[in-house]
């Protein structure tokens, strides 16, 4: 196969991890974070499929952000949170379209991410949701919500 990425002993040998090029990544509303991409398919508008793995370092954030698409998250080491819960080691999460969540690790960690298309940074994400969930409320729009957080409507919803 050519051009073919190839990362050995990443679960089994800590040196693997550490010896990556890592990059510094602030995008999307990150702090100490860096990034070692493993493909990038996004096209001319930004669209498209990325994977990564990610080093929090301790103390790491991550702003309230929306997935337009599929995420999945593959914990290699440490421990990472989100709205869900804590993630140790091993643990495999795939967040939906839609789905809204901030990250941090007090502790530092290490992740595989891949994301189906770019993530959108919610600057207000708590009045933003106050406002989708009444709106919801509404009877003229239960069928467009659903009970799910509909990713088109939420954006439609002024900051």
């Amino acid at each position: 196969m050519k051009n073919a990425k190839i990362l050995s002993n990443l679960l089994s040998d800590q040196d693997a991890l550490d010896n990556l090029n890592w990059q510094p990544h602030r995008r999307d509303g990150r702090a100490n974070a860096d990034i070692f991409e493993l493909y990038d398919g996004r096209n001319n508008n930004n669209e498209g499929p990325k994977a990564a793995l990610m080093r929090y370092r301790p103390g790491a954030t991550v702003k309230p952000h929306l997935h337009p698409g599929y995420e999945l998250i593959f914990v290699l080491k440490g421990t990472l949170i989100n709205d869900t819960g804590e993630h140790p080691e091993g643990t495999l999460e795939v967040c939906p379209p839609g789905s809204i969540h901030s990250l941090s690790s007090p502790g530092g960690c290490i992740f595989l991410v891949v994301w189906e298309q770019p993530v959108e940074v919610l600057e207000d994400t708590h009045n933003r949701i106050e406002k989708y969930e009444k709106s919801c409320a509404s009877d003229s729009l239960i069928s467009q919500c659903n009970g799910k957080l509909n990713a088109e409507k939420f954006r439609e919803i002024p900051e």
